[in-house]
């Protein structure tokens, strides 16, 4: 069911013109898969954030789960965090990010709309690692972000859509070419991450 269909349910619900039976079904064929829900609230830009912050698969957030590359990315995020896990970087979050990775997440943050609950995790993840982090700095860099991305509730378009428009490596490109992202942050792979702007894809099965 479209989201704005969708909303238009859930409006006439509060209005009192269509009963629970009617808001259930509408909730109900708004969810076609397992997983993370199709909207963009917290759980969804906290995927987006982790690719950003460089401590999740580049591109592999919203690959939808039951499929064969969903499969391979979880496979393959099991290897990479076991080969940390035995090398001589500590698989640590404190090693892999700094000041950079979270001007990136704060950055991508409002270059997508993202939930306005990640403005407290930031905060407290930035404080994990022994950095300060304020709303000041995320007013300072809203100022000078612009919102690339309109994903509902922010827009009528879902995850799926921003995923099929080039997701994370479109929406890093733009950012990088626009001055607004530290490319030479770290990430839990083998380069920084101006060299993680790839689009995952399966070859040969």
């Amino acid at each position: 069911l479209p989201n704005k269909e969708k909303a238009a349910v859930r409006e006439a619900y509060a209005a009192g013109k269509v009963g629970r039976p009617e808001l259930i079904a509408a909730e109900s064929a708004s969810y076609h898969s397992p997983g993370t829900c199709t909207f963009y609230g917290t759980a969804n830009s906290n995927q987006m954030l982790m690719e950003f912050l460089g401590l999740q698969l580049p591109g592999g957030s919203f690959v939808n789960p039951g499929t064969p590359l969903r499969e391979a990315l979880t496979r393959a995020a099991t290897w990479r965090a076991v080969a940390l896990a035995g090398s001589t970087r500590a698989a640590s979050f404190a090693v892999t990010v700094d000041e950079r990775s979270f001007v990136n997440a704060v950055v991508t943050l409002m270059a997508t709309g993202g939930s306005t609950n990640h403005t407290l995790h930031l905060v407290a993840m930035a404080r994990a690692v022994g950095l300060t982090l304020t709303w000041d700095d995320m007013a300072a860099l809203s100022a000078v972000t612009p919102l690339l991305a309109r994903v509902y509730p922010n827009g009528t378009a879902d995850v799926n859509h921003f995923q099929a428009a080039g997701g994370f490596a479109f929406l890093a490109r733009q950012l990088l070419a626009a001055g607004l992202l530290h490319g030479d942050a770290l990430t839990v792979w083998d380069a920084p991450l101006h060299g993680c702007l790839q689009v995952p894809d399966l070859a040969d099965g």
